[in-house]
């Protein structure tokens, strides 16, 4: 069975005047991201500009993800 693709959307498409505010609230957004999970998520995006489909870049993006919050877990715990 094939697993439906996320939703998209454009919530970054704003009127040009709002472009400078909107760059701004998603760069915050992105500090707040662990670093290795931003890393990854910029990996798979060149990945996809390089010819990777984009349900491979989906699964590229999980398991990077995924890996991030097991040694996340592993770091707590020791």
């Amino acid at each position: 069975m094939e697993r439906p693709l996320p939703a998209l959307n454009s919530r970054s498409a704003v009127p040009d005047e709002a472009l400078a505010g909107e760059g701004e609230r998603l760069a915050e957004a992105m500090l707040k991201a662990a670093p290795d999970a931003l890393r990854i998520s910029k990996r798979t995006f060149d990945a996809t500009l390089e010819g990777l489909s984009f349900e491979a870049a989906l699964e590229l993006e999980e398991r990077g993800q995924i890996q991030v919050i097991r040694a996340g877990r592993a770091a707590a715990a020791n």
